[in-house]
């Protein structure tokens, strides 16, 4: 009998919380609070799945009218979440193109966390190969790394293997700074924005991430050459406050299809982990590979994609 009691207690708390946290983030253009529970829409999916396969068994079923309707409002709560997925815009993995020669270029995205001092898992992780490194959180200790021979030889153009151009930094009310440059490969000029939004945890964090997203998306719209976005936003992919990037017509890099990668926090198991790391690109792209790159010691996972660029 008391194991009964408990099992009702676990129901009904994880039951109506999740129901709770679905119908909140759907306000999620109102306030910060309703904005932190719109990111949690993988786990949401997963408790309510849960929550509704504990419903249909025979001991809940018989335990009364409230722990159905529980049941049953899961499983809307589960179609809810699953529709929001449908605002992410992805660009997956396709067939290889048999022209390898020009036109490839390779990205990574790392928030390397301004408190990581492990020198030797952040040289492993830059030293991936990558043409692009767009990083985030640099304390003077990451800088002095990245001024040593060993990766000034492999980017003499500080984050690029290759010239850059028109290099600007844009800052927001609250002193954060996001950088806009072109890239020069082969003759193409190709618009790379590295940002890195402050979290939503204050009311005015929350006006600055979502104006600096909005701000980011319009410098995107207005390139007439192919665009690469990668950052650290803070915010997931199906949120609202993304809407302007998908209206730019850029498209998230991921493995699967309306699947945002999910990389904080590194110590969570993958199902729980947020997406708030991304990889944008326009139009003039297509996917040949999609990873995560080795840890960096950072509580974000780098990421690393693959992709070549038509001519």
């Amino acid at each position: 009998m008391q194991a009964k009691l408990y099992l009702f207690a676990f129901y009904r708390l994880f039951g109506i919380g999740c129901i709770s946290a679905t119908l909140i983030g759907l306000f999620a253009q109102t306030s910060f609070w309703c904005d932190l529970c719109c990111q949690f829409v993988y786990q949401l999916i997963l408790v309510s799945a849960f929550i509704l396969l504990l419903g249909l068994s025979k001991t809940i079923r018989a335990s009364g009218r409230t722990n159905k309707f529980i049941a049953l409002a899961n499983g809307l709560a589960l179609l809810v979440n699953l529709w929001q997925l449908q605002a992410v815009q992805t660009i997956s993995k396709e067939a290889a193109s048999s022209d390898k020669a020009g036109g490839q270029i390779k990205v990574m995205q790392c928030n390397i966390n301004n408190l990581n001092y492990a020198k030797d898992k952040i040289i492993s992780t830059l030293n991936c190969g990558a043409d692009i490194l767009c990083l985030q959180e640099i304390a003077p200790f990451t800088n002095d790394l990245l001024s040593q021979k060993e990766m000034m030889g492999a980017y003499p153009n500080i984050l690029s293997r290759y010239p850059l151009k028109d290099c600007q930094m844009h800052k927001t009310e609250q002193e954060t700074v996001s950088i806009e440059a072109t890239v020069v490969k082969d003759g193409q000029s190709i618009k790379v924005f590295s940002v890195h939004t402050l979290p939503p945890v204050l009311d005015d964090y929350f006006r600055c991430r979502n104006n600096e997203i909005a701000q980011l998306a319009a410098g995107a719209a207005k390139s007439k050459d192919p665009v690469l976005v990668l950052g650290d936003f803070n915010c997931a992919s199906w949120s609202p406050h993304m809407k302007p990037i998908f209206a730019a017509q850029l498209k998230e890099v991921t493995a699967l299809p309306k699947y945002a990668p999910q990389s904080w926090h590194v110590k969570l198991p993958p199902p729980f982990r947020l997406p708030l790391d991304h990889i944008f690109v326009s139009k003039h792209f297509t996917v040949e590979n999609f990873a995560f790159g080795s840890e960096s010691g950072s509580d974000h996972r780098p990421m690393v994609a693959t992709l070549k660029l038509s001519r």
